[in-house]
C-alpha cells in the first residue's frame, strides 16, 4: 500500500477541520483536532480496478453473482418490501422539500479530493433523519434517534475483513446498550455503507450543478471491460413516479453498481458473522447512491439516485433504515443472546423485535419450536433450544449454500445444558437435489443396520423456504428464471459431534477410519443408489467409543445424487462438483462432466496424500500452512491441474520430491497404499488416453475399461472388502 501524508497545501475540510468518529440523531462533533486523526491520505492499491489482485476478487464476485444479479428495482418499492417502511410515509418524504446544508454538501465535495468524506456524510445523513422526521411531525421517533452511524474509517482500528484492509465504510447499527459495545463488528452491522475510492484526487468536483465526472465505474474512452455484460451494465430506469430522468446520463452510468465494489464482499462477512438471512448497504460513488440486498439466494439493487439533486431520496433511504427492526434488517429470529421463553407467538416462535443482535454467536442460543427425536434419552420441553460453544466452521461466499457447523450443547427441562455436546449445521441446500436430510434417513432406510454407525446420527432437524422466512425479494416482482435463479431450502440438522480426521491419535486408527469411509461411501452407493459426490478431509469423520474403539464415519452429504437402478443419473453431464483441493483430475478440466464413482476414489487418494503430507497423528494436530508441496492444489484451477497431473505422470522425479514431504509415521503408507494407489489411477488413465488404438473398440470412460473400479481399488491397497452380509455384494463390480 501506498501512503503519502497530505502537505501544508492541502485546503480540504478533512484536512482542516479533523474528523468525527462517532454519531447519532443526537450527537454532535467530537471536537477531535487534525493532531488526534489520522490525517493521511491512503491511496489503496487494492482499491483500483487495475491491480491483479481486484481482478481477479472481481472474476470471482462475477462468476458468484453475475447471473442471479436483479438491477433498477424501484426505490419506494425497496424501502417498503425490504426495510419495512409504509409506502404512504415513502410518499410523504419525497413529497417534502428537504434541502441539504450547503455548508456541510461542500465539506463532503472537498472531502472527496482527500478520501476522507465518510465522516462529513454521517453529519450530512444526521441531518436529513432530523429533518425528514421534522416533515412527517413523527411523535414516535425513538427508534430513529437511538439509529447511529459508525465510521469505520476514521477509527484507530480497521474493522477486521478476510479479502482486503481497505475499509472505506459506514456501519449504520443500533445505539448501543453497554460501553463496550461501542466499537461493532460485522455481526451487528445493521445496514452497511460504502464508498467507492475515488482514484483521481485532483479532479474538479463541484456540488448542485452538474455530477462530477465519473469515477473508477467509467470505462475509459476506448478501453475494453474485461468483465461480461451481465456485471457491466444495467437498463436505465425513471423515477420514483414514472417520469424519464432529469438529466442526460454520463458515460458509466450504466455499470453496474458492484463493479469495483467491496459492498459484496463486506456482505457475505456480515452473513459468516452470525445467523442472518440477508445483508443490506448503499453503495456511494461520489453523488451517486444505489440501495443493495444480498443473500444466500440473489442480489438485487435499485435504480441509482443523485443525491445532490435529489436529497429527499437520501432522506428517504436513511428514514427507512433507521426505521428497520431487526427482521427487516435480515438478523435470524431464532438466535438470541438468552433463551426467549415469554411470550410467544401465535406460532410458537419468540417474538421478539425489539431484542438487539447478537454480537457473538459463541455463548448464544438458538430456539427452535419442534421436538427431539427419541434418539436424546433426556427430551428437553417445547421449544428446542441449544447453546453454541464454538464455531467449527463458518460460512463462505455470498450466494450459494453457504454452510455453517456449531458446536452446541441442549438446554434441558432444567435449564441445564447437557454435559454432551453436539453439531448444528445449517446451510442453505438447492432445491433441485434431495435434501441432505432425506438423503441421510435413505441411507439408513435401506443399508443393514451395522453399517448405520459409519453415517451421520441426526437428532433434529428443521426446513424453511423462502416463503417461510418471507425473504423481501419475494415481493418486488423480480423476473425469475432457472438461468438467473435457483431455489434453495434453509436445512438445520442437530446431530452427533463427530471428530475431525487428524485427530485419530495413531496410523493404525487413521488407515481404519479412512478404509471404513471408503466401504460405506461404496454401500451408499451399491445398496442406497446415493453417490456422495463432495469427499473432503472434513467429511472423514471418527468417532470414539467408550472402549477407545474408533470408527469412520461419512458426512456432508449436501451434494449427493440419487442414482437409479441402472446408473442413469451418472451418465448424465452437469455441473461439475466436489471440494477444489480434492476433486478428480477430469472433473478440473471440464467445465461439464458426468459424476461417476471413479472420481470419488480419486478423491479418496488425495485424501490419503493430503492427510500423509499434513497430519500429525500423534499430536492429533494438522498443519497450519499448506506444504507447498501441495500448494496448488488450493491456489487456482491451472495449478491445480498441472500438480495432479505431474503427480499421476510416469515422470519419476516430481513424484519422489512430493514423497520426500510425507511425515515419518506416514511413509510405510506410502508403500501401501499411497503409491499403488498413484499407479492404479496413472495406469487407468494412460489406456484410455494414450495406449487406446483408433481401431480399438472404445474403453468405457466410467471405469476405464474395468481398469478403475471399487474392485480395482481395493485390490491395489492389498484389502479384501466387506460384504455387510450381503449376498453377491461385489458381483458386476468388475
Amino acid at each position: 500500500m501506498a501512503t503519502s501524508d497530505h502537505d501544508s497545501s492541502c485546503s480540504c475540510s478533512t484536512c482542516s477541520s479533523g474528523s468525527f468518529h462517532y454519531f447519532d440523531s443526537n450527537s454532535k462533533s467530537t471536537g477531535k483536532t487534525k493532531a488526534n486523526i489520522l490525517d493521511k491520505h491512503e491511496v489503496d492499491d487494492e482499491d483500483l480496478p487495475e491491480t491483479p489482485v481486484m481482478k481477479s476478487m472481481y472474476a470471482r464476485l462475477e462468476k458468484e453473482i453475475g447471473r442471479c444479479q436483479h438491477n433498477n428495482i424501484q426505490l419506494l418499492d425497496f424501502v417498503h418490501h425490504v426495510w419495512g417502511l409504509d409506502k404512504s410515509v415513502g410518499r410523504q418524504i419525497l413529497s417534502k422539500p428537504i434541502p441539504l446544508d450547503p455548508y456541510q454538501l461542500g465539506m463532503y465535495t472537498d472531502g472527496l479530493r482527500c478520501g476522507r468524506f465518510q465522516d462529513h456524510f454521517v453529519v450530512l445523513a444526521d441531518a436529513l433523519v432530523k429533518a425528514a422526521v421534522v416533515e412527517l411531525g413523527d411523535s414516535n421517533s425513538d427508534d430513529v434517534t437511538t439509529n447511529v452511524f459508525w465510521d469505520a474509517k476514521a477509527r484507530d482500528k480497521p474493522i477486521k475483513h478476510r479479502d482486503t484492509d481497505s475499509n472505506p465504510v459506514v456501519f449504520n447499527l443500533w445505539k448501543p446498550t453497554q460501553p463496550q459495545e461501542l466499537e461493532p463488528d460485522w455481526s451487528v452491522a445493521k445496514h452497511i455503507i460504502e464508498f467507492k475510492p475515488v482514484p483521481d484526487t485532483k479532479q474538479t468536483v463541484q456540488a448542485g450543478s452538474s455530477h462530477p465526472e465519473p469515477s473508477i465505474d467509467a470505462p475509459k474512452k476506448g478501453s475494453t471491460s474485461t468483465l461480461k455484460r451481465s456485471f457491466d451494465s444495467v437498463n436505465d430506469a425513471g423515477d420514483e413516479d414514472g417520469r424519464a430522468a432529469k438529466k442526460a446520463r454520463l458515460i458509466g452510468d450504466d455499470i453496474a453498481p458492484f463493479k469495483y465494489s467491496h459492498l459484496p464482499s463486506y456482505a457475505s462477512q456480515a452473513l459468516a458473522s452470525t445467523s442472518r438471512y440477508w445483508v443490506t448497504g448503499l453503495i456511494f460513488d461520489s453523488f451517486k447512491v444505489t440501495a443493495c440486498y444480498f443473500d444466500r439466494f440473489l442480489v438485487t439493487s435499485t435504480t441509482p439516485f443523485y443525491f445532490d439533486e435529489n436529497p429527499e431520496r437520501l432522506a428517504l433511504v436513511l428514514y427507512a433504515m433507521a426505521k428497520c427492526d431487526r427482521m427487516h434488517a435480515g438478523f435470524d429470529p431464532r438466535l438470541h443472546r438468552q433463551p426467549y421463553l415469554p411470550p410467544q407467538t401465535t406460532t410458537g416462535e419468540p417474538n421478539c423485535q425489539q431484542e438487539l443482535p447478537v454480537k457473538d454467536i459463541v455463548g448464544s442460543f438458538f430456539q427452535y419450536p419442534g421436538s427431539i427425536d427419541s434418539v436424546v434419552s433426556s427430551q428437553p420441553a417445547l421449544p428446542v433450544i441449544f447453546k453454541v460453544c464454538e464455531v467449527i466452521r463458518r460460512p463462505y461466499g455470498l450466494v450459494g449454500r453457504g454452510g455453517a457447523v456449531y458446536k452446541v450443547r441442549l438446554r434441558l427441562p432444567s435449564g441445564a445444558l447437557s454435559e454432551e455436546a453436539l453439531a448444528y449445521k445449517l446451510s442453505w441446500a438447492s432445491k433441485k437435489r434431495p435434501s441432505e436430510i432425506d438423503i441421510v434417513r435413505l441411507l439408513k432406510e435401506r443399508l443393514p443396520s451395522e453399517s448405520h454407525v459409519h453415517f451421520p446420527d441426526l437428532i433434529f432437524t428443521t426446513s424453511f423456504t423462502a416463503e417461510d422466512l418471507h425473504l423481501p425479494w419475494l415481493r418486488l416482482g423480480l423476473n425469475l428464471t432457472s438461468d438467473n435463479h435457483e431455489e434453495r431450502v434453509q436445512e438445520g440438522m442437530l446431530g452427533r459431534l463427530y471428530g475431525k480426521l487428524w485427530e485419530v491419535g495413531s496410523i493404525e486408527n487413521f488407515k481404519k477410519v479412512w478404509l471404513d469411509c471408503v466401504e460405506c461411501h461404496f454401500l451408499a452407493l451399491k445398496m442406497g443408489k446415493v453417490l456422495h459426490r463432495d469427499l473432503s478431509e472434513n467429511n472423514l469423520m471418527i468417532r470414539v467409543f467408550g472402549d477407545g474403539v474408533v470408527k469412520g464415519v461419512l458426512n456432508d452429504w449436501d451434494m449427493a445424487k440419487l442414482v437409479g437402478d441402472q446408473g442413469k443419473s451418472l451418465s448424465e453431464s452437469e455441473q461439475c462438483t466436489g471440494t477444489f483441493p480434492f476433486m478428480a483430475l477430469d472433473l478440473l478440466e471440464r467445465e461439464t462432466s458426468p459424476h461417476w464413482l471413479r472420481h470419488d476414489l480419486e478423491s479418496f487418494f488425495y485424501i490419503l496424500l493430503w492427510a500423509a503430507i499434513h497430519y500429525n497423528l500423534a499430536a492429533k494436530t494438522r498443519d497450519e500452512k499448506v506444504h507447498p508441496a501441495l500448494e496448488a492444489w488450493t491456489t487456482d484451477l491451472k495449478s491445480n491441474t498441472e500438480r495432479k497431473i505431474q503427480i499421476l505422470s510416469r515422470r519419476p522425479i516430481p513424484v519422489q520430491m512430493l514423497y520426500s514431504c510425507v511425515k515419518p509415521e506416514f511413509a510405510d503408507l506410502v508403500q501401501d497404499w499411497i503409491d499403488p494407489l498413484r499407479r492404479l489411477f496413472m495406469s487407468a488413465q494412460d489406456a484410455y488416453y494414450i495406449t487406446q488404438e483408433p481401431s480399438d473398440s472404445p474403453l468405457d470412460e466410467e471405469t476405464y475399461g474395468g481398469k478403475l473400479t471399487f474392485k480395482t481399488f481395493m485390490a491395489a491397497i492389498s484389502v479384501t472388502p466387506r460384504t455387510w452380509g450381503i449376498p453377491d455384494f461385489l458381483d458386476g463390480e468388475d
